[in-house]
């Protein structure tokens, strides 16, 4: 049976090309700040009006030019962050600064809507909520958090003593006038624990989420675990079959062979021939299946010269083109790329065996050559039907092939080649009929 070939084991995955954790969660989290700054500009109206209406109440001097400023200033905000956010991608770095505007608007807003009384004093729930969900445990989430208290306590402070009757308004009060001071406390004090609860819930959900990414990430790379090392067996066990199959396939043609000459009868020895080029077919097959299963091998790299390479491809396909009446010419002129020159045969062979088996008899398979500043150009052209559309899409991929005795490998080993030059592969249509296969080359080191 011959030594068994070692086979080198795959390359290794580049764990670096893995989406971590910090890049989903900020991704995610990116969406929630531009969710955020579109709301906002729906927000910024209601500010407007909500202002107005304290003005329409109460059109103290200071509160026409607090608010007055508060809402131009959203305004201005907003406009200049959607803008900012339709021409660059948005960091966690800009949710901090809009959390921090946002918590002093509403505490102004606050301020000189009633101070502890006013009626949107609830809003600043949901602040708490929204910055542990965004920020997590951060400095910043902390000092946006510290302003809403200390600014609360503050309030609270001032118009329970009594020591800023400025901020009252009567029309909130009626006949009753002003509540109690113990009343502000209380007030002021259930905001204030809300305002915290609805922080650890927001750093809860956070939490929540992170985990589950995480456990979705780890889930996956043992998936991935698991597939390479169901590849690197596939792998080794294809390589042995193939292998295993040349030797008796080569024995088997060589005794056709030897029992062919000692036969007499016109018709046992056709059989014979057939036989024969069954077995050269299933070579074939079990060369581009062996090449196909192993790892490509490093590059021996060195000058080629293309007009040879492809004067080569023609002589060693005259017997086929003159079996089907097919010419190959050779034309164009290529500068010498760097390349392995067994390899880049290997591509040549396959697109004109391909081209000759499309291409009608009487017809003609040109290779052209021809460059530019930075690539070389190897087209190979036909006459035949053109790429199936069944199979122009999946032309590259492994088992595709419209040809009844193919192995739909051909291709996909030659676009890894190619693709281990630095070039490429592509299959164009021709004008007037037929199919460019267009092996694309550096010319400079891959």
């Amino acid at each position: 049976m011959g030594d068994m070939p070692a086979f080198p084991p795959p390359p290794p995955v580049d764990d670096s090309a893995l989406v971590d954790q910090d890049v989903i969660v900020g991704a995610e989290l990116q969406g929630l700040l531009r969710t955020l700054i579109a709301v906002r500009m729906w927000v910024v109206p209601l500010l407007a009006v909500i202002a107005g209406v304290v003005v329409w109440s109460d059109p103290s001097p200071w509160r026409v030019w607090v608010l007055g400023v508060l809402v131009a200033v959203a305004v201005i905000a907003s406009v200049l962050m959607e803008l900012r956010a339709r021409r660059t991608d948005l960091t966690l770095h800009a949710a901090g600064p809009n959390l921090v505007a946002m918590a002093v608007a509403q505490l102004t807003l606050i301020t000189a809507s009633g101070g502890v009384d006013s009626p949107i004093l609830p809003i600043m729930l949901p602040m708490g909520l929204l910055t542990t969900v965004s920020m997590g445990r951060r400095p910043l989430t902390v000092g946006v958090l510290a302003v809403q208290i200390v600014g609360l306590a503050v309030l609270t402070s001032a118009q329970a003593s009594g020591l800023a009757p400025v901020l009252d308004m009567p029309v909130l009060y009626g006949e009753n006038g002003p509540p109690a001071p113990m009343v502000r406390v209380v007030v002021g004090t259930i905001v204030g624990v809300a305002l915290v609860l609805s922080a650890a819930i927001g750093l809860h959900i956070r939490t929540r989420f992170v985990a589950m990414v995480d456990t979705g990430l780890h889930a996956r790379a043992e998936q991935l675990a698991t597939w390479r090392t169901s590849s690197r067996d596939l792998q080794a066990l294809s390589g042995e079959l193939a292998h295993e199959l040349k030797n008796p396939l080569a024995s088997i043609k060589g005794l056709s062979a030897l029992v062919a000459r000692d036969l007499t009868e016109q018709r046992t020895q056709e059989r014979m021939r057939v036989l024969q080029a069954e077995v050269e077919r299933m070579r074939g097959i079990v060369d581009e299946f062996l090449t196909f299963s192993r790892p490509l091998t490093p590059l021996s790299v060195s000058p080629v010269d293309l007009v040879a390479l492809c004067e080569r491809a023609r002589r060693l396909h005259e017997g086929t083109g003159s079996h089907r009446r097919v010419q190959v010419t050779c034309g164009g002129t290529a500068p010498a790329v760097p390349g392995d020159v067994r390899k880049l045969l290997q591509v040549l062979v396959n697109l004109v065996q391909n081209a000759i088996v499309a291409t009608a008899e009487g017809s003609q398979v040109e290779v052209v050559l021809s460059s530019d500043a930075d690539q070389v150009f190897v087209d190979v052209l036909d006459r035949g039907p053109g790429v199936d559309p069944s199979v122009r899409d999946r032309a590259f991929e492994a088992g595709v092939t419209n040809k009844q005795d193919g192995s739909g490998l051909g291709l996909p080993i030659s676009l890894a080649i190619a693709r281990q030059h630095g070039g490429d592969l592509a299959l164009l249509d021709r004008p007037g009929g037929g199919t460019i296969a267009r092996l694309t080359l550096p010319r400079s080191s891959p």
